[in-house]
């Protein structure tokens, strides 16, 4: 969530099954006094009842000021001395990754799924937090809306018409499911018509903005499904809005809503444009982590759908280096 361009928001983990741990509420200095700390909690409480867990409240604000406030959440607050904690290990630490991708990115869905896959091998203890951000791979769709090409067609035409090199990417994206074992991804058939993803890309950042990244993710996952699996065109309301009724905890009306309004198109561009002129991002998918510790950041940007190997690595490269650095300064009085 944002005030006044600054994010406002709730770290949470998943400590056993069913709880939800949330240890800290930040609101920035701009948004104090607003009662956005209560906002922000209010809105996890919900999810996390919507989704099925309990709340854990190691965060001292909602234990010690939330809850007493509002005793009528506590019914939703896991019992403190049941709570069994995973072990953490040396490598504890907050990973922060952003994506820039495109829905219609066949790489970018590859990527993602690498991605997933590194995550699940980090060591227990290790929180991740994942925030996609858009990018469109034909803009010039954007500016027209209703206009649908031939998938094909379109694919041919980001390839130059050269449907020799279209044809060999396809065959080494096939290859690559395959290799990676990453279940039915079928990159085979391009028939059918496709629009601009301007419309995915503003319910992606709807769900990041105002409800959960978590939530974002489940959606850039029924998104990416129903484009390279499926094959359905996701410029359709009809496809959008049932990709959002497939995410628990996002409401199809709301998102029908966003729409409308086209509420996030403006920030979609601006987001772009941030990635093209800040990032220097040429192409997607486009992954910028960094490895949280204490008061230090070590981070590492890179283009491409790397292996899972590359992922992982790099991810535990950051983490080991944060720590290093953090020790140091503690040694040396905060400096270094």
């Amino acid at each position: 969530m944002t005030v006044d361009g600054d994010e406002f928001f709730l770290e949470y983990r998943v400590q056993q099954q069913n709880v939800l741990d949330a240890h800290r509420v930040y609101v920035p200095p701009s948004g104090r006094g607003q009662k956005l700390a209560e906002k922000v909690t209010r809105a996890f409480y919900s999810f996390a009842n919507t989704a099925g867990y309990k709340v854990f409240p190691s965060c001292p604000y909602i234990s010690k000021t939330f809850l007493r406030k509002f005793p009528k959440f506590r019914k939703f607050t896991h019992n403190n001395n049941k709570l069994v904690y995973r072990q953490e290990t040396p490598l504890s630490a907050c990973v922060e990754i952003d994506v820039v991708s495109d829905t219609m990115c066949p790489w970018c869905f590859i990527g993602k799924r690498r991605l997933d896959s590194a995550i699940r091998q980090l060591p227990g203890g290790t929180t991740v937090q994942t925030r996609f951000h858009p990018w469109l791979l034909r803009p010039d769709m954007a500016l027209h809306k209703q206009k649908t090409m031939n998938k094909k067609i379109s694919y041919l035409k980001m390839f130059g018409g050269n449907e020799q090199k279209f044809l060999k990417m396809v065959a080494k994206l096939n290859m690559l499911g395959k290799e990676e074992g990453l279940g039915d991804i079928n990159f085979n058939d391009f028939k059918g018509n496709i629009g601009t993803t301007i419309d995915a890309a503003q319910l992606i950042y709807w769900a990041g903005a105002e409800h959960d990244l978590l939530l974002q993710r489940h959606l850039v996952d029924r998104l990416f499904f129903a484009y390279h699996q499926a094959g359905k065109n996701v410029a359709l309301t009809e496809v959008l809005l049932e990709c959002v009724s497939g995410v628990r905890g996002l409401c199809t009306k709301e998102a029908e809503k966003v729409l409308q309004e086209n509420r996030y198109e403006k920030a979609v561009s601006a987001s772009i444009l941030h990635s093209r002129e800040k990032l220097e991002v040429t192409g997607v998918p486009y992954f910028v982590i960094s490895a949280v510790h204490g008061a230090t950041r070590r981070t590492f940007a890179f283009p491409g759908a790397q292996d899972t190997e590359y992922f992982v690595k790099t991810i535990k490269t950051l983490i080991s280096l944060a720590m290093k650095e953090e020790m140091a300064k503690s040694r040396n009085g905060g400096n270094l």
